[in-house]
């Protein structure tokens, strides 16, 4: 094992370049967007790691390396026979036993050291999550590994992609779309009666919110020094890289031609780092790691890290404001060094710097961001008269922009995502009868809900999306990156409203098996319609690499219906979509099948979007985000917690208020989450404001 003796070395060296500073998300790479030949770039600019999280993967990778050259030795006396057996007999050793082993091959690890928590940690949320919960301060912390429900499902035990039960190989991804989805085109007639696209849009910034996976990537020297570099999985040199796992196409399948190859390398590994909580041991199998805090705690509008925070607030990082540029009459975010594109011949193409890396994936997502970076700047205003110091000011808006963010999601959208009277056990309605925080309730986000529950939104995502002065649309492959939004030569335009007021009135599309070309063909090309990567066969290949259990484990862990053969599936699946799965995955293959195209494709209960697989994990984990965040806007029982008149003003804000006040919208739908109908009619923005505006008196 005397690689690792050199990997580590490299690891080391590299935490004295940084010279202990963590670069945060916002950390510039100076290529233009419009530069990058390759689609897959894309997926290395949103996920690539930082210097820590380099770290963290480099040791982990190092320490599992040592687990699997220890179970090619004969088993310890007592021990099981098995690989588990053999694994729980390694978790089992005394911490001295493991760092000697360590030692022998060259890994001298420090031991943990855990989350510091201050006198600050019980008024207000730390940055970086930790401290949330006073007995466990790393759950909800970024970087720390995500939560699992169910052992992860390696080939090996430890991090070998998942394999059929016969050790032969899974289905290639591609050709899983191909059989299951390909066959499909979304229409009018694919679109719910009276859900708006804002719904998708809503999810997708949720996401950015709460999770983000960091991926492997490479050093290469720059005739300086080693920089960090995407891994290219689909050159020859590279495909055999034990990160790589690329999807290559078996056949010409109408589109990619036989050979072409998705590039993807695997997400970070977590198995140890000296900054968690987590003890050192071996045995352990492959985890991944979460760059965000898991909460809901407008992480997205204000960062992960102190280093983020501080690069978006005025004042060199001291002001109670967030930075903002201007355009005409109204507020934009600030620009980044690096350009996204343009259409336009004239137009400021640098991306924009916000709490979230990704704020510019889409201008719908990147509007969304705008509208907190303009209420927390609002709020400042509103509330500067009470002279507090600048620091005192942004923590309390800070904390108020939070609870917006919470109770819109529990009240507006997840009756839509899990029905209307919600999963009654969970407690997932707002308002919340004596609301009690559960400090034995683990928050952090599971990674079964990052990997595949919570992408369901990705079915939902359409050819196209309209404006208000451009009806017919613009095609999604177009809007990757795209700043042209945000450039218009008429400087009373605001574009938030130009954009929102449009979703707010378009149709949403179904949770099913119908995707859009514009992700499954030509995700993140560099023309409109040109050749892209594919997201529903990343998902499927992502949902492997994370060891992910196949899709019946699940239905057992949520207490549904056993499932013995397809014949089971009959009522949940349509049967078209059962005949497929069981053609490709093979007629006895009902325990092969991937979560992710089985989830997608069950029908919807309870008057939600989701089948009970999915409704069952997705509302676990957002009942845990509700009663195992101390900072939850309704807990009355700790030192900063807001007070009853401050929470009912808290509980009157809408997604409609917060458009209202916060861009040029005039009118709107009060349930904006909803189409216009007779139930519910626009109406003027100033009357919306009048009654759901907050209160800021009760602040006193």
């Amino acid at each position: 094992m005397e690689h690792l003796k050199y990997s580590f070395v490299v690891s080391i060296l590299l935490a004295f370049v940084v010279s202990g500073r963590v670069l945060g998300p916002t950390d510039e790479h100076q290529e233009s967007i419009e530069d990058v030949p390759d689609p897959s770039y894309f997926l290395y600019e949103v996920r690539r790691p930082t210097p820590r999280e380099e770290y963290i993967h480099q040791l982990s990778k190092n320490i599992l390396e040592v687990t699997k050259d220890l179970l090619s030795f004969e088993p310890r006396s007592g021990a099981g026979q098995g690989v588990e057996g053999r694994l729980a007999a390694l978790r089992n050793l005394p911490p001295a036993e493991v760092s000697a082993l360590l030692q022998q091959q060259g890994l001298a690890v420090p031991p943990p050291t855990g989350a510091t928590c201050d006198i600050n940690a019980l008024f207000y949320r730390s940055m970086d999550g930790s401290c949330n919960n006073l007995h466990h301060p790393c759950w909800g912390k970024a970087d720390e590994p995500y939560q699992r429900w169910l052992p992860p499902a390696y080939a090996n035990g430890v991090d070998a992609l998942r394999r059929r039960a016969d050790g032969g190989e899974l289905p290639n991804p591609r050709q899983v779309y191909q059989w299951v989805c390909s066959q499909f085109q979304q229409s009018f007639n694919t679109t719910y009666p009276s859900l708006s696209n804002v719904v998708v849009f809503w999810g997708q910034m949720l996401t950015h919110e709460m999770l983000l996976t960091p991926i492997v990537t490479v050093k290469k020297w720059n005739g300086e020094r080693f920089v960090p570099s995407q891994l290219k999985c689909c050159k020859q040199k590279d495909m055999a890289h034990p990160e790589c796992i690329p999807i290559v196409m078996e056949l010409e399948d109408g589109f990619f031609p036989k050979g072409h190859c998705l590039d993807i390398s695997r997400s970070a590994a977590f198995v140890f780092s000296p900054s968690s909580c987590t003890p050192l041991s071996l045995g352990l199998p492959r985890d991944q790691m979460n760059q965000l805090t898991s909460f809901i705690d407008a992480s997205l509008v204000y960062g992960s890290s102190e280093e983020t925070m501080r690069k978006i607030r005025e004042n060199g990082g001291q002001g109670a404001k967030l930075i903002m540029d201007r355009l005409g009459d109204w507020t934009l975010l600030p620009r980044r060094n690096r350009t996204c594109k343009s259409g336009h011949r004239v137009c400021d193409k640098r991306c924009f710097l916000a709490g979230e890396r990704r704020a510019n994936e889409n201008p719908f997502l990147g509007a969304l961001h705008t509208m907190w970076a303009r209420e927390h700047n609002r709020l400042v205003d509103k509330l500067r008269i009470r002279g507090w110091p600048e620091e005192t000011l942004f923590h309390v808006v800070r904390k108020i922009v939070g609870a917006l963010m919470q109770h819109v999601t529990y009240k507006e959208y997840l009756p839509h995502v899990l029905g209307p009277h919600l999963p009654q056990h969970l407690g997932l309605m707002v308002p919340t009868q004596n609301y009690k925080y559960d400090p034995k309730l683990n928050p952090t986000v599971v990674n079964v809900f990052a990997t595949a529950a919570f992408r369901f939104g990705h079915s939902m995502l359409e050819e196209s999306y309209s404006r208000l002065e451009l009806p017919v649309g613009k095609q999604l492959s177009a809007d990757f990156f795209s700043m042209d939004d945000y450039c218009s030569a008429k400087t009373n335009r605001d574009p938030i409203a130009s954009l929102m007021a449009a979703q707010v009135q378009e149709r949403a599309q179904r949770v099913d098996n119908v995707f859009s070309r514009q992700i499954t063909n030509h995700l993140f090309a560099k023309e409109v319609n040109g050749m892209g990567l594919d997201l529903f066969s990343i998902n499927l290949q992502r949902g492997r690499d994370h060891g992910l259990a196949p899709y019946t484990r699940w239905r057992d862990i949520c207490g549904l219906p056993k499932v013995k053969d397809y014949d089971d599936l009959k009522g949940v699946i349509p049967q078209f979509i059962i005949d497929r799965l069981a053609a490709i995955y093979g007629p006895n293959g009902v325990h092969e099948v991937d979560l992710y195209v089985a989830g997608v494709s069950e029908l919807p209960v309870n008057g939600g979007l989701l089948g009970p697989t999915f409704t069952c994990i997705v509302s676990h984990q957002f009942s845990a985000l509700k009663f195992g965040d101390r900072f939850w806007y309704e807990n009355l029982e700790h030192p900063g917690a807001f007070n009853r008149m401050q929470i009912a003003s808290i509980q009157k804000t809408t997604l409609a208020s917060l458009l209202c006040r916060n861009s040029a919208i005039q009118e709107i739908q009060p349930m904006a989450f909803k189409i216009e109908s007779e139930d519910n009619r626009r109406m003027s923005c100033s009357e919306i404001v009048r009654s759901t505006d907050l209160d800021v008196n009760l602040w006193p």
